[in-house]
């Protein structure tokens, strides 16, 4: 599963670290594996975008898997 996250500027590094902390422990016990945390980085300096950008890799054992994750929180 590939998530595109839109974040308060400057954010990033705050998201991951709670996410590590927090939701994702919950997700590991019931077998999710995140594979990868991406912050987007864009070459041009003058983008106007008042967010940052993430795409987060995670790993299920199956489409079943995913939607039983659904509602865990």
């Amino acid at each position: 599963m590939l998530r595109h996250h839109k974040l308060r500027k400057g954010y990033h590094k705050a998201f991951v670290q709670a996410s590590r902390r927090g939701v994702w422990l919950l997700y590991e016990k019931l077998g999710v594996r995140v594979v990868g945390d991406f912050k987007v980085m864009y070459p041009e300096a003058d983008t106007a975008d008042d967010f940052d950008e993430s795409y987060r890799l995670a790993h299920y054992a199956s489409y079943d898997h995913w939607k039983e994750t659904r509602f865990v929180i």
